[in-house]
């Protein structure tokens, strides 16, 4: 599910616009990437819980699970207790990640005491050994194509996960 919170503005960045939108539920991604090392970066903010909100805040408003093939990332982590408030930034960074023997990497997420994960983007940057230029996905929500760029090659395919992913130059 693609959502729009009901925050304006979010604290500990320059484009609010960025985390204003989001996929909450619980939801799995499969991105195909070339074998090598990568660095994962998971973008993050509570837009639904919190001071703008009608419904509950604060710390333990939302927890999730993050997974990637099958490894956990982020057990029970909550947004609002890293980030220090709600409606603010927040990045987790991961290094040595690779792609499963499919060719993907598989990314699972999900929300714990009944209440659903949120992400507002993920990006993909080579690691050390990759030397071809950073792979951006952008953003989380729903759409019903993605484009896919590698090697200087533009495939656009169809697929149950959403998700786009542009090379950046």
């Amino acid at each position: 599910m693609s959502n729009k919170g009901s925050a304006q503005q979010i604290w500990r960045t320059q484009n609010s616009d960025f985390y204003l939108t989001s996929r909450q539920g619980q939801f799995r991604y499969a991105i195909p990437l070339k074998q090598g090392i990568y660095e994962l970066h998971l973008y993050f903010a509570e837009t639904v819980y919190g001071p703008e909100s009608s419904g509950t805040g604060g710390e333990g408003s939302r927890i999730l699970t993050v997974r990637a093939n099958g490894k956990l990332l982020l057990t029970r982590f909550d947004i609002v207790a890293d980030a220090g408030a709600s409606r603010t930034a927040d990045v987790k960074v991961f290094t040595g990640i690779e792609p499963a023997s499919d060719g993907l990497l598989h990314l699972e997420f999900s929300g714990g005491d009944g209440k659903p994960a949120i992400l507002s983007a993920i990006e993909i940057l080579p690691g050390f050994e990759d030397t071809s230029g950073p792979c951006a996905c952008w953003p989380a929500r729903p759409l019903i194509t993605q484009t896919i760029a590698t090697g200087g090659v533009r495939t656009t395919i169809s697929r149950v996960d959403n998700w786009r992913v542009t090379r950046l130059r």
